[in-house]
């Protein structure tokens, strides 16, 4: 449409909006404040964090050094032979003079005191004669310095006498010349001195620093009073949590700030395992940065009325321009008005006795004519339409385009017929073809309206785009489609498909061909036969038949033909879709040898099978009653030996007969579970549903039933069902419970539980108990026959219960796994498909 005359920013003009501009403007001022604000104390937030983590560091190095400077001054001065001397005589005078000199030359240095090698003091400066001739042995300083011998810095304790304020000990042992250890130097370094040491550190007002010993307890802090009592710092464990993932900064919620967080940076101190936090509240950093909010939200501010003053005298400025605009229009339509009063009278002759659809149009694109042609064509009547704009006419989705050819009449250009959408009452688009022109003024310099004349096609363009729609579809067809003339046989049309299938070249005329031309002989006399008056007397025939390709083969195809009758009932054309099935009968060929095949080998696969099966039932009789008579003798005569020549023999002879007889009971229970394993795995296998948890309480039941002295805490997992056989998972079951059983003897609370769980979508049924357990180490001998993990004195059994569940499971498609830890019990898994 063409711009009328309307103000550049209508917007600004309307009084409605005005106040709504300005709520926009404050909002997108107060987001800009909001989000400069959050930026900066996202960044302070992190330098604060990261100056905190350096001071952190720098007070662990101020520490380390401090401790180290006092290990090393005191290893350094009991090297002095007159020292050595007075310790190895015990000369507290002399020993006195040295520890007044250490002081004296290192007023770091706290405390000095001197014991023997058995941690008894007989030296202190200054002097502590209420602990002269005590032992010491039983303080932490001690059991650190006397384990290796050598210099230790202690955790933090209370003194023992005097003040009874928070110190550390370090000591060093003194050696002879002989390396022999005869007496141990202890320096007691209350904490109170660590003040002087931390203030050579600056630290920003808002930061509290904290220093822990390695059991977590606080040394010295600047926010809690801890000179008198030993107090474990709270978030120790969080910071060792912290430290595990590599982080110097953790967050907490204290319950000292109301449930505020406080940052807490740290850093361990190298040599002594201690820790330095520097610890600050999260509401401090806010407040640090009022300031600049403040001179961040009064720019803004300041800003948001520069905005709101300028739009103000803005719209005065077009408001006046929009007045002088609005006269020179009405000056201008009084001028036109004349010239369109004449051409009006001429218009409506023009189109007055029309039958084609006419529509005419003034230069606002307002409708000012409608014939009654145009009314059929749109459904509309000429009152509905009158004084409204043009483009109701159109679809809204084709408005533009449909516009920007009409715009090209306001030239003077009369273009040739196009193709327009015009819109229908019920919302169906009929198509017109359109020709318009631009009527002018009698002068021929202005323009007065516009008219236009259609016609509509919109029923030849569907007919057209059908037909289109066909062969497009059918030329996109993979098999043969083609028609022919009843009357002559003459073909009329083979898709893409259809003409490579016989051999014709796209650019030949496939009218010149006949039916009978693309099939084989026989094919033609089954279509005369057969095919065609079947469709002619039902209108359709399917089936197999041949097509003949021009190189002389013959293509099997699926084909169906339909036969199109005239409303008179005579053929007029016969249609035809057929797919070529050459790779199906191909198929079809190698699918009946590979069956013939396939029933030979099945066939002597059976024949296998029944044979091996035999030869192990064989086996298994041989080994059931041959295997057993030779040892039923050898049990035999050690018993008649026993009782017949009990006088005759010695104790060591009875003992050896004990033990032949003992082997031979322990064979036939081999015997006996080797049979076992071997009717597991020649069973027959019977799928049905199985309840496992009525299988394991009547187990359970049993064995309580079989040994009453025993209580045993048994949890089992209501209605656990599965599809199985139920004969080879009673045996399965038998042999995990009795083992649970078994394994939990020596517990003084044993429990058994059975259930499953759900994991990664797949159901995991679990046997557990808390009894010896086993290493983890040789889990992979549990499912082997014969492997035991405990001594037949310690558990009885054979070693292949286990292995006889694996191949239960394994029967059924599962999988078996055990978990356990010694001394903690064991669980077995397994997994059954659905």
């Amino acid at each position: 449409m063409p711009e009328k005359d309307t103000p550049t920013y209508p917007w600004l003009l309307e009084r409605r909006y005005f106040p709504l501009i300005i709520v926009l403007v404050f909002v997108i001022f107060s987001a800009i404040t909001f989000y400069i604000c959050y930026r900066h104390h996202a960044i302070n937030t992190a330098q604060t964090l990261k100056e905190d983590r350096s001071a952190a560091n720098l007070l662990s190095l101020v520490l380390d050094e401090h401790l180290t400077k006092l290990v090393s001054v005191m290893e350094s001065y009991i090297q002095r032979p007159l020292l050595l001397q007075a310790v190895r005589e015990k000369n507290a005078e002399k020993a006195m003079v040295h520890l007044v000199n250490l002081k004296k030359s290192n007023p770091d240095v706290d405390i000095l005191i001197i014991t023997d090698r058995q941690g008894t003091l007989w030296a202190a400066y200054p002097e502590r004669p209420e602990s002269l001739g005590k032992n010491f042995a039983y303080r932490d300083w001690y059991k650190g310095v006397s384990q290796e011998w050598k210099s230790n810095i202690s955790d933090a304790v209370l003194r023992v006498v005097k003040e009874k304020d928070l110190a550390l000990q370090i000591s060093v042992p003194i050696f002879n010349e002989k390396g022999e250890v005869t007496g141990i130097l202890v320096n007691v370094q209350r904490m109170v001195g660590l003040n002087y040491l931390f203030k050579q550190v600056s630290l920003d007002p808002g930061a509290f620093i904290t220093v822990t010993d390695r059991k977590g307890q606080i040394v010295y802090s600047t926010q809690h009073e801890v000179e008198k009592e030993i107090r474990p710092y709270p978030f120790y464990p969080e910071m060792k949590k912290v430290m595990a993932a590599k982080n110097k900064t953790f967050a907490v919620d204290d319950p000292d700030l109301s449930g505020r967080t406080r940052y807490i940076s740290f850093a361990p101190v190298t040599n002594t395992g201690w820790t330095v936090f520097v610890e600050r509240d999260k509401h401090g950093i806010l407040l640090s940065g009022y300031a600049y909010y403040f001179q961040v939200a009064a720019i803004a501010l300041l800003l948001f009325l520069i905005i709101v003053l300028f739009l103000a005298y803005s719209r005065k400025q077009f408001t006046a321009q929009y007045i002088q605009e609005q006269l020179n229009a009405e000056k201008k339509i009084r001028a036109g008005e004349e010239s369109a009063r004449e051409t009006r009278d001429y218009l409506d002759k023009l189109i007055g006795y029309a039958n084609a659809p006419i529509i005419v149009w003034d230069p606002q694109f307002i409708i000012t004519r409608f014939n009654h042609a145009f009314e059929d064509l749109t459904g509309l009547k000429a009152d509905e339409v009158l004084g409204r704009e043009i483009d109701l006419l159109f679809p809204e989705e084709r408005r533009e385009e449909c516009l920007g050819h009409i715009l090209r009449t306001t030239g003077g250009e009369c273009w040739e017929v196009i193709e327009i959408p015009i819109l229908h009452r019920d919302g169906t688009v009929r198509t017109v073809l359109w020709n318009s022109a631009t009527v002018y003024s009698p002068d021929g310099k202005t323009a007065i309206a516009a008219i236009a004349q259609g016609q509509d096609i919109t029923d030849r363009k569907r007919t057209e785009e059908a037909q289109a729609r066909l062969l497009a579809m059918l030329d996109a067809t993979p098999g043969f489609v083609g028609y022919a003339d009843a009357k002559d046989t003459h073909i009329l049309y083979i898709n893409t498909a259809g003409r490579k299938m016989v051999g014709v070249r796209e650019q030949e005329d496939v009218t010149e061909l006949k039916i009978a031309d693309v099939h084989p002989e026989w094919t033609n006399k089954l279509l005369r036969d057969e095919v065609i008056p079947t469709a002619i007397r039902d209108g359709l025939w399917s089936g197999e038949c041949a097509f003949l390709n021009r190189d002389g083969h013959e293509i099997p195809v699926m084909m169906a033909l339909l036969a199109h009758k005239l409303p008179s009932g005579e053929v007029e054309r016969f249609s035809t879709v057929s797919i070529d099935i050459t790779d199906r009968k191909r198929a079809e060929e190698e699918i009946k040898k590979l069956n013939t095949e396939l029933e030979q080998r099945v066939l002597d696969r059976t024949v296998q099978l029944s044979a091996s099966n035999k030869e192990l039932e064989a086996f298994s009789y041989s080994v059931s009653h041959d295997l057993r008579a030779p040892l039923r003798s050898i049990d035999g005569f050690s018993q008649a030996l026993m009782e017949e020549y009990q006088e005759k023999l010695e104790e060591t002879g009875k003992s050896y007969l004990e033990r032949v007889r003992k082997a031979t009971r322990k064979m036939g229970f081999l015997i006996d579970d080797l049979l076992k394993l071997s009717r597991v795995t020649r069973s027959e296998f019977h799928y049905e549903t199985v309840d496992l948890s009525k299988i394991v309480r009547d187990i359970l039941q049993t064995t309580q039933q079989n040994n009453p002295d025993r209580v045993v805490d048994v949890v089992i997992q209501e209605g656990v069902i599965v599809r199985g056989d139920p004969y080879l998972m009673q045996i399965a079951l038998t042999n995990l419970m009795d083992n649970a059983w078994k394994f939990t003897g020596r517990e003084t609370q044993p429990r058994i539980e059975f259930g499953a769980t759900v994991k990664d979508g797949e159901t995991i049924y679990f046997v557990r108990d808390n009894g010896v357990g086993f290493d983890m180490t040789y889990v992979d001998k549990l499912f082997s026959a014969f492997q035991r993990l405990h001594t037949t004195e310690e558990f009885a059994g054979t070693g292949i219960g286990l292995a006889t569940v694996r191949r239960v499971i394994n029967r059924h498609g599962g999988h078996v796994w055990a978990e356990g830890e010694v001394g903690k019990g064991a669980t077995l898994y397994f997994t059954l498909p659905l």
